[in-house]
């Protein structure tokens, strides 16, 4: 029965082991957050190849290494922000390199159960024009993502995530998005996964861009996260995508 008390509360204050950890995922929003007044700082390292030329025979290597924070305002809601330094390196001419459209958003989980799962969690995020337009490092103008994750635990160590969205994008048309999401957990330190999306068609292509990745979490200690993920880009700009993040997280309750 004392169990069961704790419990009760560790749901009602929305304390729980969902809260205090870096997302999984590489494509989609997981229930991963910094606790109440906790922080997570890291660095990211996403990279993706573009095929470009009138034949697609042209390759572009495009890395963008990323710092971010993130803040526990409540224990539902999070803030986060992100800082890119984009790096371009085609095949033909010279690479090139700038500050990227700087990011900031939040995640608010609206409803959990009692055991932390299912959660139904909106989120959002808005890109600021800060990148240079003209070398192809920003978009010129204020972006937006509103979206929102859902996710469920079966067999105690499964997770599932879906996760809809909406890009609103002025200099071309605003797009709809979804993705689904499976981790499963090989230990306390050690998490696998695999991440699919799906988008609307972009305008002068006749298939739906799709991305799918698969990656590995590693948690040596409750305060270090490393992760890596890679896969590829079907019917979009881009061909191989992946991404290295290594994250730390203090000041957690």
């Amino acid at each position: 029965m004392k169990r069961v008390r704790i419990s009760l509360w560790a749901a009602m204050l929305g304390i729980g082991s969902a809260l205090a950890a870096p997302e999984r995922t590489f494509l989609l929003r997981e229930d991963q957050r910094p606790a109440a007044e906790g922080w997570e700082i890291g660095v990211k390292v996403d990279f993706s190849e573009r095929q470009e030329g009138i034949l697609g025979l042209s390759v572009t290597d495009e890395w963008e290494n990323s710092a971010y924070i993130r803040y526990g305002m409540t224990p539902n809601l999070s803030l986060r922000a992100t800082v890119p330094y984009l790096v371009r390196d085609p095949d033909l001419g010279s690479s090139d390199s700038g500050l990227g459209d700087v990011r900031l958003g939040f995640e608010l989980v609206t409803w959990r159960d009692i055991y932390d799962y299912p959660y139904i969690m909106p989120y959002a995020e808005a890109s600021f024009p800060t990148g240079d337009e003209d070398k192809g490092f920003g978009k010129g103008e204020i972006r937006g993502i509103a979206g929102i994750a859902g996710g469920s635990t079966a067999w105690r160590y499964t997770h599932f995530v879906v996760d809809v969205r909406y890009e609103i994008r002025p200099e071309a048309d605003n797009r709809l998005s979804g993705g689904l999401a499976i981790i499963h957990e090989l230990s306390k330190k050690f998490a696998v996964s695999v991440e699919g999306i799906v988008a609307e068609k972009e305008e002068g292509r006749s298939q739906r861009p799709k991305q799918i990745v698969a990656g590995m979490t590693y948690k040596p200690n409750p305060s270090w996260t490393l992760s890596f993920h890679g896969g590829k880009e079907s019917d979009g700009e881009r061909d191989a995508i992946g991404g290295l993040k290594i994250a730390y997280s203090f000041g957690n309750r």
